[in-house]
């Protein structure tokens, strides 16, 4: 078994996130679907790691990089989830045991309700949410939002 940890993201995590972020696998799936240059990154991430409404981790698996999750504060109670993992590490449960550990660190914080707004053609991640727990509360025609209700400690 393969040993995740989440841990929050640096300014040394740079180059990972960037190399991550232009994968087309993620940014085809993402809101902002195109490459962006290294200053954009750049600036993004100083910008990400000063909000103290932005919780962004960087996924270890067996101490190597593996993928990124974020969560973004929509409100006091509320965050909007997003994840990306490399290739090598799809079908390996790194993303599912990811996102257990971060709903629990958001628990932890104090948030009730996370959402994932995801394109609906991103057939891959729809099932992974859904196989994971969230269910399709609304949708237009370009996402489907899901959500998970944070359920007390001892029940997840």
């Amino acid at each position: 078994m393969n040993k995740i940890n989440l841990e929050m993201a640096s300014n040394g995590d740079s180059d990972f996130l960037f190399y991550l972020r232009n994968l087309p696998e993620t940014y085809e799936n993402s809101r902002n679907a195109r490459p962006v240059n290294k200053e954009e990154h750049k600036n993004w991430l100083l910008s990400i790691i000063k909000n103290k409404e932005i919780f962004l981790y960087v996924i270890y698996c067996d101490d190597n990089k593996a993928g990124q999750i974020r969560f973004d504060k929509m409100d006091e109670f509320i965050v909007e989830v997003s994840i990306s993992v490399l290739k090598d590490y799809w079908g390996k449960k790194v993303a599912e045991t990811a996102l257990i550990k971060g709903i629990k660190e958001m628990r932890g914080k104090g948030m009730e309700r996370v959402i994932a707004e995801i394109k609906r053609e991103n057939f891959r991640s729809i099932k992974f949410f859904e196989k994971n727990g969230f269910t399709k509360f609304r949708e237009n025609s370009e996402f489907f939002d899901l959500e998970y209700i944070l359920k007390q400690p001892s029940s997840l």
